[in-house]
């Protein structure tokens, strides 16, 4: 049975100061040029009740609401590249263990 994955080849994003690009752009041509067959990427936009850009400290990633994520979206579909949108729950069990 297919999902909306299927055949996807993906990267995971959690945090714009993790990575050494300044903009989303930057962030797609790296990837366009080092994992030519990605096509999609799961970008984290919360953790419990909190949107993901009250921690992340580089603001051209931040994520604080869905202007915020639409601006992924079109960026990155400018690159042929999907994105899915992920959250963590607050009593999510990998909480605990980071505590």
């Amino acid at each position: 049975m297919d999902t909306p994955y299927s055949g996807k080849v993906g990267l995971w994003h959690t945090e714009g100061q993790a990575l050494g690009e300044e903009s989303i752009e930057e962030l797609a041509e790296t990837v366009r040029t080092w994992a030519p067959v990605t096509d999609a990427i799961w970008v984290k936009v919360a953790q419990g009740a909190q949107w993901q850009g009250a921690s992340d400290r580089k603001i051209a990633f931040r994520i604080d609401g869905p202007e915020d994520i639409s601006r992924w979206v079109n960026t990155l579909a400018g690159y042929d590249t999907v994105v899915y949108e992920r959250s963590l729950p607050q009593d999510h069990p990998t909480i605990e263990h980071m505590q």
